[in-house]
């Protein structure tokens, strides 16, 4: 059996914001093309230093990391619909249009406690989701992408009242 608690859409707004809320991609796309271009240049160039290569590799790798985790953000900011359903005793977020969270299952007697969530900390990136799931011994998980701070306190509420039962 399954209860739809949520469904949640895309964030609405004018096509100029967008495109401003666009520049993250843009800016990590340009430093991993010029990452590229460096590495190219240290090939032409024959340099076999270690340090030189492994220092270069270990930046490429973190900044396409980072280049996914800001794209999937804003992937789950404008395109994406995310749907909260308790399954078979078990929190499940579906999530589409995202490439890096698109389905987690939580067992209920596994949560400790939701918060709320307002972004990460410390950074200036935008976080879409506005909830925070504690759950096993150190697990935590986000969701509920752009809810208001009412609706996502009643889903809170709901879904703690399953995980007591």
């Amino acid at each position: 059996m399954e209860k739809v608690l949520a469904i949640n859409g895309p964030y609405k707004c004018p096509t100029w914001e967008r495109i401003l809320d666009s520049t993250p991609p843009f800016f990590m796309s340009l430093e991993n093309a010029m990452l590229i271009f460096l590495f190219v240049m240290i090939v032409k160039r024959g340099d076999t230093n270690l340090f030189v290569w492994t220092s270069l590799l270990t930046v490429f790798f973190f900044s396409i990391y980072m280049f996914l985790f800001v794209l999937d953000n804003h992937f789950r900011l404008f395109h994406s619909k995310e749907t909260i359903s308790i399954k078979d005793d078990a929190l499940v977020i579906d999530c589409s249009n995202s490439f890096l969270r698109r389905h987690k299952s939580i067992p209920l007697s596994s949560i400790r406690h939701i918060e709320h969530y307002n972004g990460s900390r410390g950074s200036s990136l935008h976080v879409p989701d506005t909830l925070r799931v504690h759950y096993g011994r150190h697990s935590r998980y986000r969701f509920a992408i752009n809810m208001q701070y009412p609706d996502s306190f009643q889903l809170a509420k709901e879904i703690m009242n399953h995980s007591l039962k």
